[in-house]
């Protein structure tokens, strides 16, 4: 429950409670700190907001693990005709690999066909209610379920209502899943013939590494009579002077390096 208070040419929002109790003490305060910001606020309108849980939405229901023993969850790579995309593969789920080749070019062309066929009157988006459309027309009867796999509404054939058992059709129904407002195919894998298999991880043994030092040769020029290495130092200011060492490395025949030093005010 939440408050919309409108005054003064401008509008507060006092964010949603759980309760009616919680809403109305998040309206008392907010009236407290408006009497203590503002010398004067007028209100002259309120609006309420109610926030209702959508009924599709279930909890503590199947886990994935557990509906995919029981079917192949497949998910259409569509937003706008998903509903009759997961219909097509729920009808044709014998041959639902071959639908979704080619980038799901075939299933596609079905869903649209279809889409075409059963004229719903909201053309950009599916809604629930279509689906009585799409039983209607196919003859088949369709399950949905939640997010949690529970089975949450039956859409039966207009044209099978009130008849006898043993006049009805009796086709496979087709079985989809309303999650996050996307329509997901479910096919039993009995009917597939693709029985679930748990996923192992194989785990790679661990091998005994050893570190093997790499030794390079290393192969130097001959002596070019050149300066091996130079440094220069320099002290700070002293009087307008600055002393400056420079360190010179050259080879000699006595030893591999000997050092010069300069100093140079």
């Amino acid at each position: 429950y939440g408050f919309e208070l409108f005054g003064n040419g401008t509008k507060r929002h006092v964010p949603p409670q759980k309760t009616k109790a919680e809403a109305v003490k998040a309206v008392q305060r907010e009236l407290r700190n408006l009497t203590l910001n503002y010398l004067e606020w007028q209100i002259n309108e309120v609006a309420i907001r109610v926030i209702k849980p959508d009924a599709c939405v279930g909890k503590g229901g199947r886990s994935f693990i557990q509906a995919s023993k029981a079917w192949v969850i497949v998910s259409p790579n569509t937003n706008a005709n998903c509903a009759f995309s997961a219909c097509v593969l729920s009808i044709n789920r014998d041959t639902y690999r071959w639908l979704l080749e080619k980038g799901e070019r075939r299933l596609i062309e079905r869903s649209a066909d279809l889409k075409r066929y059963v004229n719903p009157s909201n053309k950009k988006r599916t809604h629930v209610d279509d689906l009585q459309d799409i039983a209607d027309y196919k003859k088949t009867e369709i399950v949905l379920y939640n997010n949690v796999f529970h089975k949450i509404r039956m859409f039966e054939p207009s044209g099978e209502i009130g008849k006898k058992d043993s006049r009805k059709l009796n086709r496979r129904p087709i079985e989809i899943q309303l999650k996050e407002n996307h329509f997901v195919a479910l096919l039993r894998r009995a009917e597939v013939n693709e029985p679930w298999e748990a996923e192992v991880v194989v785990e790679e043994p661990e091998s005994e590494s050893k570190v093997i030092q790499v030794k390079r040769k290393r192969f130097f020029r001959p002596y070019d009579g050149k300066f091996v290495a130079w440094d220069l130092e320099c002290t700070g200011r002293d009087l307008g002077r600055r002393g400056c060492a420079p360190d010179l490395t050259y080879p000699d025949r006595l030893k591999v390096g000997s050092h010069v030093y300069l100093c140079i005010s």
